[in-house]
């Protein structure tokens, strides 16, 4: 059993392992930038990726070069098209000419025509021996790639596929280490703090797991911090950063610009994501959300949601 002095601490640990766990570890990020290096690697006009919507589709995503948006959310069938067809053979691939080329099928002429598209070249994309998708560069001109070309996209592919890893088995270590963390405060508090704590924990699991469900878990686990009673004390005490540090900020003191990406941060979108949704820049975004946190006096993206939350400025989402 802790000591009065010890609880809190035992707890804020936890809790700052709770952040770690809920905080996005921008796996979507490392993502979008995959088309871009990949195009970058041959000065090729267009970089994507079709991440695995189910067994047998890609959904396009993180398209960079486009101008048309005819390519984005784009679902590609197993076998069907270029990238079907990799997906379904597992090996690279590339076509000269997309819209006349015989060795593929063409369901999807019509946006690749759109977007003006010749020369494609796909590979599969593998993290941690999982295929998750496949990876696209091409050029608005008939193209026949080099085999050093493959080769150049292949190592962009593979800079990419450990980060994804790195992002991965970090996600993992952090969740293993919430788990270690949950069982020494569980057995280091009361029997009622304890218990409190662990539906934390798992409210926090769920955060990570589904990130559009935040708004909601985020007021559960207020109310229950709120609702703790006496007994759990030291946990009331020690969550105030991670639920709103005192005096709560007043609402009033965010841009309306501000409050949109806090609010969209709140659903569970990326910074990139949320660039994408407001035309803004992503340096652009970034900048709000730094003064986001700067004006809510929050550490992280994740706190100052949860600020929000209190301060009921995501009470219209």
């Amino acid at each position: 059993m802790a000591t009065d002095e010890e609880a809190p601490n035992e707890v804020a640990d936890a809790l700052r392992a709770v952040e770690e766990l809920a905080a996005p570890l921008e796996r979507d990020a490392v993502i979008g930038s995959i088309g871009r290096a990949a195009a970058d690697a041959i000065g090729a006009d267009l970089g994507f990726v079709g991440l695995l919507d189910g067994p047998d589709k890609l959904r396009l995503t993180g398209v960079y070069g486009g101008e048309t948006g005819a390519l984005e959310s784009l679902q590609v069938e197993r076998g069907r098209g270029l990238g079907g067809k990799v997906l379904a053979e597992g090996g690279p691939d590339f076509v000269s000419d997309y819209t006349v080329a015989d060795s593929i099928t063409h369901d999807y002429d019509a946006p690749i025509a759109h977007e003006g598209l010749a020369g494609v070249l796909c590979m599969p994309l593998v993290v941690s021996d999982d295929l998750i998708g496949v990876a696209y560069v091409s050029d608005r001109v008939p193209t026949v790639y080099s085999d050093t070309q493959l080769d150049r996209v292949l190592t962009a592919v593979e800079s990419a596929r450990l980060a994804l890893s790195m992002a991965d088995r970090s996600r993992q270590l952090t969740e293993a280490a919430i788990e270690v963390e949950r069982e020494r405060t569980v057995r280091a508090l009361d029997a009622s703090v304890g218990e409190h704590l662990g539906q934390i924990l798992r409210i926090a699991k769920s955060i990570a797991a589904d990130p559009e469900s935040s708004s909601s878990l985020i007021a559960q686990a207020t109310s229950i911090i709120e609702t703790a009673g006496s007994a759990s004390t030291a946990l009331r005490c020690s969550v105030s950063g991670l639920v709103v540090p005192e005096p709560n900020p007043a609402p009033s003191c965010l841009t309306p610009r501000e409050l949109e990406v806090v609010r969209l941060a709140a659903c569970g979108l990326s910074n990139p994501e949320i660039a994408a949704e407001l035309f803004l820049a992503r340096g652009t975004v970034k900048a709000y959300m730094e003064s986001v946190l700067q004006k809510l006096e929050a550490r992280n993206r994740v706190e100052a949601v949860m600020i929000a939350a209190r301060t009921g400025l995501l009470d219209d989402i």
